[in-house]
Parts: C-alpha cells; sequence; structure tokens
C-alpha cells in the first residue's frame, strides 16, 4: 500500500500484512451428526443415528457417509480423522451380510441403523472400539 499527497507524491510501501486462512464451518454445508451410537449385545454390533442432510433446512441427502473406527478414541477425532494410518474407514464389506444395512444415504431424518460385521471390525484384539 502507497499514500498519495499533492501530484505524485508518494510514500514508500507499507509493511506486508499477512493473514492464515482458517476454515469456518460452511453454513451451506452438510449438518452434522449428532447422535451417532455405537452398541455391541449378544455378538451383534451395530451403528445408529440420524441421516444429515446435504445443507441445513434441506431435504436432499448428502451424498456419502465416511465413519471411521480404531481402538482409541483420541484417533478417531478431528485431528486424526482424515489419517488412515491412525483409523479405519467403515466399508461396504464391514457390513454384516444379509442385514438389509446400507451405506447410501437415505433421505435426512430417517433414522439409520447399521449392522456391522464383528469379525471385520474386532479383527486386532482389542478390547473397544471407537467410532466417529
Amino acid at each position: 500500500m502507497k499514500s498519495v499527497a499533492g501530484m505524485n507524491t508518494w510514500s514508500d510501501l507499507s509493511n506486508i500484512a499477512s493473514v492464515v486462512a482458517i476454515p469456518a464451518p460452511n453454513p451451506n454445508g452438510p449438518t452434522t451428526v449428532t447422535d451417532l451410537q455405537a452398541q455391541y449385545e449378544n455378538g451383534q454390533l451395530s451403528l445408529t443415528f440420524t441421516a444429515p442432510a446435504a445443507s441445513p433446512n434441506s431435504q436432499t441427502p448428502v451424498n456419502h457417509f465416511v465413519i471411521k473406527y480404531s481402538h482409541q478414541a483420541a484417533y478417531v477425532n478431528e485431528n486424526y480423522f482424515a489419517n488412515d494410518a491412525y483409523n479405519d474407514d467403515l466399508e461396504l464389506d464391514d457390513l454384516m451380510p444379509g442385514s438389509g444395512s446400507s451405506l447410501v444415504p437415505p433421505a435426512p431424518g430417517t433414522r439409520v441403523t447399521l449392522q456391522l460385521a464383528p469379525y471385520e471390525i474386532f479383527d486386532d484384539g482389542h478390547q473397544e472400539y471407537f467410532f466417529a
């Protein structure tokens, strides 16, 4: 930036300022799942949640779900969510065959129950698992 006084009397160049852009949540982005629950009883492993919308006040479903799991809660938090070295993605072969479970998102507000194959998830000997 420079300032001008009179006819072509210019100041020296100002200091150079910078800013780091920290992305804010997109007010038009997908809604957040706030009721994810995991349950393991009698050999049955399931996740339940309410299907999110593609944007607030929309009845358009999201394109897909990204569900992560790990034996440590810290590995499915915001800092590690995208790091596959610390967690696993829930995939089609993790669903219990014949359960009717699907990773295809339904209409927003629909209650989703995913029946998971414990032998696919519990394959590394840990006693506790965390989902996000």
